[in-house]
């Protein structure tokens, strides 16, 4: 199940907007609240499946999954996040296929994605100051940005997936996913260290702020 976008007080905030048309934000807070609207506009979106004689691939929907933090300052909630990685970016390919002699003739493949961000919920978030929230705003975008850099790669792979099962023995069908999944894996992982997990491109707090 689809969780909800964004900790409760910018939900707030973007129900507030559209009822009153504007808010008393500054501009940095503004644009993290559209950021918010316009990631549920497209999680509306219908999944994506591009089909033809020889199968299809499906690409349902972004899922967005979410811990929690709390704390009233950002050194307070920088400690709490997920120590191995701040967000993550979950793939999976999924197949079936239909063989002709013994040989694979047409494949589907249905790719499944998640992103799993931090959240920063309770009495913490509400107390924390204006300069705090904006901080923290501009990381989580940082970081979801990055993060879709992830999907974008696994969405390119998904229909190479289906031309590498295509004409397969059906006794080496696991064996070209596993090698094929790699691949992306290695992408991926390239990507990773490309960006230093994100830093290079604002994945970061700071932590001097109060």
């Amino acid at each position: 199940m689809q969780e909800q976008v964004g900790n409760a007080a910018v939900q707030r905030l973007l129900v507030q907007r559209k009822q009153h048309g504007s808010l008393s934000l500054d501009k940095a807070s503004d644009q993290a609240v559209s950021n918010l609207a316009q990631r549920e506009d497209a999680e509306a979106a219908d999944e994506l499946t591009t089909a033809g004689n020889n199968g299809k691939v499906t690409i349902e929907n972004m899922v967005y999954a979410h811990y929690d933090v709390t704390g009233s300052t950002l050194t307070e909630v920088a400690a709490q996040l997920d120590p191995k990685e701040w967000g993550q970016c979950y793939y999976e390919f999924e197949y079936s296929y239909e063989t002709m002699g013994r040989r694979t003739k047409k494949v589907d493949i249905t790719l499944r994605l998640t992103i799993r961000l931090p959240r920063w919920q309770g009495k913490g978030w509400q107390t924390a100051s204006d300069a705090a929230k904006v901080e923290w705003q501009r990381m989580i975008s940082a970081l979801e940005a990055h993060e879709n850099g992830h999907t974008e790669i696994a969405r390119r792979w998904a229909p190479i997936f289906k031309e590498k099962l295509l004409g397969v023995a059906e006794d080496k069908v696991q064996q070209r996913y596993d090698k094929t999944k790699a691949a992306v894996d290695k992408e991926t992982g390239k990507y990773d260290q490309e960006t230093q997990h994100g830093k290079s491109k604002g994945v970061n707090l700071d932590i001097t702020i109060e």
